[in-house]
């Protein structure tokens, strides 16, 4: 196992100059078996860097203007620049809220609303007065929405500046199902045998929610498309993260906009129940069947995302290496804490 992660080290060093002397690969080698990666840079790496007994050491927090810290990336870093987080439901957008939170504060970045000082859904009326007060008080170059409002080219050419939009999606039977439970509260669909007279007043007001939320991510993100074409709605974004995907997504946003581990790190939500809900493996086949009858164009969009994320992957790992993806996706998992 050793020969063959000195043989890999060996075939990336080859590619890039940041790896450290061979004399050293035998014990690099040893610490990739052990999951010590880090090790594998030399002494110019903002990572993990490996001393002379073979001692995995900490390097100084790097700056948040930095390259990213895997010292590769397919483009420039376009930040400070507005941009719009179109926050649809039960994806994970609360946590992503966080990540941008992040580049908010290292790029000087003003979000309207204002964090914190308004829950729901700010209507557009809302949104532009937040930003009018927001600019008298801080004078900011740069805002971003990051608040539940549905996309609207309209508000986004009032209100920003040749924005990068970004957003995110979920397989819609979990999304549909975690919706449901979290705007209700009720745990006994799916168990029949616990309460029937539950079962069936909640199975009925469930088919009823399906179809008031029928391709509820398609209608949240679509813009001004109205033709279903998951194409023509995904191309309107820089990025779209996949909530299955969730470290992944961020690592690879990390490496196409030459961003650090220091601007994606993310604070899961405080509300984040997953494991709380019963899942689609708690439900009978025939309510699966007919959840996703409501969202064809949902699933489109989400089997899209994933083929991109999937083609994303692969350039960063062309012009990175397989080696390097791994590292910042393991230097992600420490910095989460």
């Amino acid at each position: 196992m050793v020969e063959e992660a000195v043989k890999r080290v060996e075939t990336e060093g080859q590619a890039r100059s940041t790896w450290v002397h061979k004399a050293t690969f035998a014990a690099c080698a040893a610490l990739v078996v052990a999951g010590g990666l880090f090790a594998c840079l030399d002494q110019s790496s903002p990572l993990k860097k490996l001393d002379i007994r073979g001692k995995v050491i900490d390097p100084p927090v790097p700056d948040s203007q930095e390259s990213s810290s895997a010292n590769c990336a397919l483009g420039g870093n376009p930040f400070p620049r507005d941009f719009w987080f179109v926050k649809t439901k039960k994806v994970g957008g609360s946590t992503l809220r966080s990540l941008f939170l992040n580049l908010d504060r290292n790029y000087r970045i003003q979000p309207i609303p204002p964090p914190g000082q308004r829950k729901g859904m700010p209507s557009a009326e809302v949104a532009l007065q937040q930003k009018e007060m927001i600019k008298e008080q801080t004078n900011a170059a740069y805002y971003s929405l990051e608040e539940h409002i549905r996309y609207s080219p309209p508000l986004k050419d009032h209100l920003l500046s040749d924005p990068m939009l970004f957003t995110a999606t979920r397989h819609p039977l979990a999304r549909a199902y975690s919706h449901y439970f979290q705007a209700h509260q009720n745990i006994c669909m799916g168990v029949p045998q616990d309460d029937a007279n539950c079962w069936n007043d909640t199975t009925t007001a469930y088919l009823k929610f399906l179809k008031r939320t029928e391709d509820f991510v398609y209608h949240y993100v679509r813009g001004d498309v109205s033709n279903h074409d998951a194409r023509d709605v995904l191309d309107q974004y820089d990025f779209v993260f996949v909530t299955e995907r969730f470290d992944e997504s961020l690592v690879l946003f990390k490496f196409k906009y030459n961003l650090n581990i220091q601007d994606i790190q993310y604070k899961v939500a405080e509300k984040l129940r997953t494991g709380e809900y019963p899942s689609a493996e708690d439900r009978p086949q025939w309510l699966n069947n007919a959840t996703m009858s409501y969202f064809p164009t949902d699933l489109a969009i989400w089997e899209l995302a994933n083929k991109r994320l999937d083609d994303l992957r692969q350039k960063v790992v062309e012009e990175c290496g397989e080696f390097m993806l791994e590292l910042a996706e393991i230097e992600l998992e420490r910095a989460k804490g």
